[in-house]
């Protein structure tokens, strides 16, 4: 017969599963929020820079993520871990491979600059 929980009494798990973990790994491995940056995202929130962060600022994030979430470097930790600093990994390495081409990082700005302004709608002004 199993126990009933009495009402009002938190519910505690005895041994959380696998899903709980890997959520709340990653739920603490995402970068702070910055001041002013996009809603959704970006390749910024994945360094956990801002729009304004120099091309050292973006290197020197880079390497220090890489260091710490590295798949090499996470082989005695547990399935769930290893998934979230992958998975922190790869979004790191993709932000990186925009964001350290001048080139590319401009695209990359002008589109952010396009998606924000679509977000907000047509400018309200003077017209009848």
């Amino acid at each position: 017969m199993a126990a009933q929980a009495r009402p009002g009494a938190p519910l505690v798990l005895a041994r959380p599963g696998p899903l709980l973990l890997l959520s709340l790994l990653l739920l603490l491995a995402r970068p702070p929020a910055m001041a002013g940056s996009v809603a959704a995202a970006t390749h910024y929130s994945a360094l956990g820079l801002s729009r304004e962060a120099s091309s050292e600022d973006v290197r020197k994030e880079y390497k220090r993520i890489a260091l710490r979430s590295h798949p090499d470097r996470n082989v005695g930790r547990t399935l769930a871990e290893r998934t979230a600093a992958e998975a922190h990994f790869k979004a790191a390495a993709a932000a990186y491979e925009t964001l350290s081409d001048e080139a590319k990082r401009r695209e990359y700005d002008a589109s952010l600059s396009r998606r924000t302004a679509g977000a907000r709608g047509p400018a309200s002004g003077g017209g009848q």
